[in-house]
C-alpha cells in the first residue's frame, strides 16, 4: 500500500500540533514548570492584565514573557527548501479573550503570500473531535 507523501506530512504536522496542545487536558496539582520538566511540554499560555496590541508584531511584554511553541512545518517534496524554515506560536490570555501570535520564519519573503498558511485547530470541550472545510 502507497501512502500518499502530501497527506503523510500534513498528518505527522497535524500531530505534532495536536500533541502540542494536550497540555489543556492535564488536570490536577501538575504545575506548567513540572509539565516542562516531565514532559518537554511547554507552558501555553500567559495570563496578562493588559491585551497585546493587534499590530501583528509581537513585540508587546506579553509576547515577550510567552514560551513559544515550535511546530514543524509542513513541507510538499517540490519545496525541499523550505525545511529550514520555523514557526513558532505564542499564547497570552486575559479574563475574556487568547490570543495567538504566529513567527512565520521564511527564507524566501518574495513569495511569502503565494501559498503559505497557518492553522489552528482548538478543542475547549476535550471531544478531540475537530471539523474543517
Amino acid at each position: 500500500m502507497k501512502i500518499n507523501n502530501r497527506f503523510f506530512v500534513f498528518f505527522l504536522c497535524f500531530l505534532s500540533i495536536y500533541l502540542n496542545f494536550k497540555v489543556f487536558a492535564v488536570t490536577g496539582s501538575i504545575s506548567p514548570e513540572d509539565l516542562d520538566e516531565i514532559y518537554g511540554w511547554p507552558s501555553v499560555s500567559v495570563p496578562t492584565t493588559k491585551a497585546p496590541k493587534l499590530d501583528g508584531i509581537l513585540d508587546d511584554d506579553c509576547w515577550k514573557k510567552s514560551r513559544p511553541i515550535t511546530t514543524r512545518m509542513m513541507v510538499f517534496p517540490d519545496y525541499p527548501e523550505l525545511k529550514e524554515n520555523k514557526t513558532f506560536i505564542r499564547l497570552v490570555s486575559d479574563k475574556e479573550n487568547l490570543y495567538i501570535g504566529f513567527e512565520c520564519n521564511d527564507s524566501n519573503m518574495e513569495k511569502v503570500g503565494e501559498n503559505d498558511t497557518v492553522e489552528m485547530f482548538l478543542d475547549p470541550e476535550r471531544t478531540e473531535d475537530y471539523k474543517y472545510f
